[in-house]
């Protein structure tokens, strides 16, 4: 072991660190956003829809404590008019060129010195490592340069560089990961509900792919798509037999997917047996949110356009294809129901939980859309979902 590193359980401390343990929560004294007041924040979050929507409690700490600072987002590219829709938040938008390690995307190599050079001549007063557990991104964040650096480490992974952090914690919901990283570090909590913007124009760019007068009738969206193997996916049978139920109860049924899914919901349409509407690959970011937003309902596997209906406020049955489902599930379970299909799922159980949620529903008014307002719920591309 070198000789400048001492052991504390199963932790690595780097000497004269001044690190210390309460509660087994280790960190070098941390930075408070709510006093220094960085004038300028990166955040490293190179993810998609669902991951992004489950940051903004986090960002909306951290602009809570420290309203004046400018927080640049570094993200996929696809990222770059979310960064825009959430101008409350982000001021401006960094592509993420890839790092060994990341698979989110191929990695850009010829840009990454160009990235980290521009980071470097204006340092950022903080940068914050909200990507994942930092086994692999910790080292791009101290590479920016910034006057503070922050984020989540795993004790395992040996010493890290970044000058503030907390352990990754793995069993804790996605939302609640990031706003314990933000509030450790002086963030002023302002509640864990997801949001998303929408405006009149999102609304309108619906008229060209829906037929005339589809939303003023009563629709639910099913969205068969998900980012995991397609044999890990609840049968498309399945969802058929649920969309024919939906259809002979009086529910349009509105098919949505990404335009690498559009196979696989052409099959789906074919054996709904009905005349499903599909807007697969049509719908851009707002668009996609505008119709989710009037939905009735959605139904879909676990991915962006899940964690949408949460912030839109629209009820939703998930079906969640993963082994490992912790932090994902939304934390309001009544209005959105997460259900396993490594279980026997059989579709009458989910017609049952469709049926409870839309009969509740309908007994509470959804408050009115704003055009200028963030639609906040309470208790184009594969790229973006």
């Amino acid at each position: 072991m070198p000789a400048n590193v001492v052991t504390s359980a199963v932790y690595l401390i780097p000497r004269g660190s001044n690190l210390r343990i309460d509660n087994h929560t280790m960190t070098r004294p941390p930075y408070n956003i709510s006093e220094e007041r960085p004038a300028r924040v990166a955040i490293l979050r190179a993810l998609k829809l669902g991951d992004l929507l489950c940051f903004i409690p986090a960002v909306r700490a951290l602009k809570a404590a420290s309203p004046d600072s400018s927080v640049t987002l570094i993200g996929l590219p696809w990222a770059r008019p979310f960064a825009r829709r959430f101008s409350m938040y982000f001021d401006d938008f960094i592509e993420f060129p890839g790092w060994p390690g990341v698979p989110e995307r191929p990695i850009d190599y010829p840009r990454i010195p160009q990235f980290l050079a521009s980071a470097q001549r204006a340092p950022f007063d903080l940068a914050l490592q909200c990507h994942g557990s930092g086994s692999h991104v910790n080292d791009i964040v101290t590479l920016l340069h910034a006057k503070h650096s922050a984020g989540f480490h795993q004790p395992s992974d040996g010493i890290t560089n970044l000058d503030s952090w907390i352990p990754y914690p793995a069993y804790q919901p996605e939302i609640w990961r990031w706003l314990d990283l933000v509030c450790h570090l002086g963030g002023s909590f302002a509640g864990d509900h997801l949001e998303f913007p929408l405006s009149e124009e999102d609304f309108d760019d619906l008229a060209p792919i829906l037929p005339r007068g589809i939303l003023d009738r009563p629709y639910i969206i099913a969205h068969i798509g998900a980012t995991t193997r397609r044999d890990q996916l609840w049968g498309v049978h399945n969802f058929a037999k649920v969309a024919r139920h939906l259809y002979h109860k009086g529910y349009e049924i509105i098919l949505t997917g990404t335009q690498e899914e559009q196979d696989l919901v052409r099959t789906l349409k074919e054996m709904c047996e009905i005349p499903a509407i599909s807007v697969c690959g049509q719908t851009s970011l707002g668009s996609l949110g505008a119709l989710t937003r009037n939905a009735s309902l959605l139904i879909s596997h676990d991915t962006g356009v899940a964690h949408l209906a949460v912030a839109v406020d629209t009820p939703s049955v998930i079906i969640h294809n993963r082994s490992q489902t912790l932090g994902w599930p939304p934390l309001n379970r009544i209005r959105h129901r997460f259900l396993s299909s490594f279980e026997p799922l059989r579709p009458a159980i989910v017609i049952e939980e469709i049926e409870e949620l839309l009969s509740w529903r309908y007994s509470r008014p959804k408050p009115p859309v704003s055009s200028s307002a963030t639609i906040d719920s309470f208790p184009n591309s594969q790229e973006m979902l």
